[in-house]
């Protein structure tokens, strides 16, 4: 990671106390979210009317529009037994990678050393993402590591910070349209909740993680962007955390004075 040296740390021993658990809540503040189980539509069915309907029609002699009542093929939200979920590890890696964004000072791994054809313009235009080198820890070749990748890991280096999947709590669930397919979505003001386990973590390293999850300080937590059309269209994937922790404005204030000028921000409610 050259050109960021000055700002490594040496890494923090793994497995070490405290373990400190907090909760988190996600709300969705855009119109949907969807968040894919898989990119393709599944072969699974919506019922979209009574379906005492067909039969009263079949009596009746009739031949009904089936089209009326079912809608096959659409993309699931990821699921599991546990119901409608968000993924421990896509939410680490919202908030690990607006750290690698919005700290200059951290090593940042998705563009890697080549430029990329697949990133959205509208990306580029809010984040303008710099080149950076990535790390990849090894022991045998010095102590040092980027200070994000210290708390979430990297290759060769074990997380100090693992996310629960956040389980659909409240809401409502509805289908949509969207490039000529049906996606499973929720709507605005539904709620998913989590957990949040840190291992061994210093007063700043709380606050790093209120700060990629969106923390401003005073009870302010701002949009992030998630999911899918989070950059083609204003009614899909924003979302804001709530982390509930105690002297949350204490340990952000220690994250940031520990990086003066090594950290800004960027509106992600693009209109």
């Amino acid at each position: 990671m050259q050109g960021y040296s000055s700002h490594k740390v040496i890494y923090t021993e793994r497995n070490l106390t405290p373990i400190v658990k907090v909760p988190a809540t996600l709300t969705v503040v855009s119109q949907h979210l969807h968040i894919s189980e898989d990119p393709k539509p599944l072969p699974s069915v919506i019922s979209q009317g009574d379906v005492s309907n067909i039969i009263k029609e079949f009596i009746s002699g009739k031949n009904p529009n089936l089209d009326d009542y079912f809608e096959k093929d659409y993309v699931k939200f990821m699921n599991t037994e546990k119901g409608l979920v968000i993924p421990g590890n896509t939410v680490k890696g919202i908030i690990r990678s607006r750290l690698e964004l919005l700290m200059d000072c951290a090593c940042y791994n998705c563009l890697s050393n080549k430029p990329s054809k697949t990133k959205s313009n509208k990306y580029i235009s809010i984040f303008h993402p710099k080149r950076k080198y990535s790390d990849r820890f090894d022991p045998d070749r010095g102590r040092e590591v980027c200070y994000v990748c210290d708390l979430f890991g990297n290759a060769g280096l074990a997380s100090r910070v693992n996310f629960s999947d956040m389980e659909f709590h409240e809401g409502k669930v509805s289908f949509v349209k969207k490039r000529g397919m049906t996606y499973q979505v929720v709507e605005k003001g539904s709620v998913f909740k989590g957990n949040i386990v840190l291992n061994n973590p210093k007063p700043d390293e709380i606050g790093m993680l209120l700060y990629g999850a969106g923390y401003r300080g005073q009870g302010k937590w701002k949009t992030l962007l998630m999911g899918r059309f989070k950059y083609e269209d204003k009614d899909f994937g924003r979302v804001k955390f709530n982390i509930s922790i105690d002297n949350a404005d204490s340990y952000l204030n220690s994250f940031l004075n520990s990086h003066k000028n090594h950290v800004h921000d960027v509106e992600e409610d693009w209109k």
